[in-house]
């Protein structure tokens, strides 16, 4: 039995969007194709956390799911009449009706025309600096992959060759099958084989695509990567996949997206964690020190008798995200214990030994 969204990234459906997206971040990281090189089914895996990601943080088609028990397109790209969630995997061979009812669901029919020609996703890694993460960027790409043939400008024929009729289909884009069944015989429709549901075909193939209508080429482009972004988390480019044949129909980019470690930082989603040392004497009597922060160097007010892992909040100084969303920045202090005293420090530490390990005076009752 195929499982549904919410199973996939295991929340309830009342789940609400903050806990959807938590539960993404952790099973994509943990999924992320470069913890699993070589290793199919995790790349699976990880296709379907993104696609159940994809339904349930959309409310229209989270909603669309929730009624329906499908959105159309769920599943490993777009699909045809009765795609998605909703066939919770049955199998309708044991019953004689396998060929017949899979055509309706796997967008065979007349519905499903769109399917037939749709181009492959395509998915790469991106490696960007913690700061980039932080703030955003454009980053140029250069990405290999099929697309309209220049010559025919996708259509597959000759420039110039005459347009026919489908002899096959006889222009319907549509090939009918007739079967027997228990219940009488049944015409299913499937897409043409021959011109791929268009009803017409060329004199003559295209020279340089082979009627393909689609040829591989090397484009260099530039993406942009919102502020924000995690480790472990995609970018989705609709349409920047492979087209299908005759130049339609492209697939998606899919970016996965790896950030480099900071020497200085680390983040709790749109916070940022560092650690702050305090020379001891500030600790104890107060003061300010300056920290760095992504923004710049910022002072930072020390209490009077400030303990070591105290963590002090600078609202506002976190990550500032492409959706409006702004983290704090959190630090640790981390009192500082000279090792090399001079003269005058070493006999202010011993005055002080002395003055904590004098006897008490008594009061007046003992």
């Amino acid at each position: 039995m195929a499982q549904t969204p919410y199973e996939i990234l295991g929340v309830s459906r009342t789940a609400t969007l903050d806990e959807v997206k938590k539960a993404y971040r952790k099973l994509a990281k943990e999924w992320h194709p470069d913890k699993h090189k070589g290793d199919k089914s995790a790349e699976e895996k990880f296709k379907s956390i993104n696609n159940a990601y994809e339904v349930l943080s959309d409310p229209q088609k989270r909603q669309q799911y929730d009624q329906f028990g499908t959105t159309g397109n769920f599943g490993g790209g777009p699909a045809g009449a009765g795609g998605g969630f909703g066939q919770a995997g049955f199998d309708f061979s044991q019953y004689g009706f396998g060929d017949i009812f899979e055509n309706f669901f796997s967008g065979g029919g007349p519905a499903g025309t769109g399917r037939q020609a749709q181009g492959q996703d395509l998915e790469m890694s991106l490696r960007i600096n913690f700061e980039e993460a932080c703030f955003g960027t454009d980053k140029d790409i250069v990405l290999t992959r099929l697309t309209a043939c220049d010559h025919c400008h996708g259509s597959g024929g000759e420039p110039g060759s005459k347009v026919e009729t489908c002899s096959t289909c006889q222009g319907t884009g549509l090939e009918r099958r007739a079967q027997n069944t228990i219940l009488g015989q049944i015409v299913t429709s499937q897409t043409c084989h021959t011109c791929h549901g268009s009803g017409q075909t060329y004199s003559q193939r295209c020279t340089e695509c082979q009627g393909e209508g689609r040829k591989r080429k090397q484009e260099s482009m530039t993406i942009h990567v919102p502020a924000g972004i995690d480790n472990g988390e995609s970018l989705r480019m609709r349409g920047y996949g492979e087209v299908g044949k005759f130049g339609k129909n492209p697939g998606d980019l899919y970016i996965h997206i790896q950030v480099m470690p900071s020497k200085e930082f680390s983040r709790d989603h749109f916070d940022i964690l560092s650690q702050t040392s305090i020379p001891i004497s500030t600790a104890v009597l107060g003061g300010t020190v300056k920290i760095d922060t992504i923004h710049g160097e910022t002072n930072l007010k020390i209490p009077a008798g400030t303990q070591s892992h105290t963590v002090f909040k600078l609202k506002d100084k976190g990550i500032h995200s492409a959706s409006g969303k702004h983290g704090n920045h959190l630090t640790t202090a981390e009192i500082t214990i000279p090792t090399k005293l001079s003269h005058e420090e070493k006999t202010l530490f011993q005055n002080l030994a002395e003055f904590e390990n004098a006897p008490k005076k008594k009061g007046i009752f003992g």
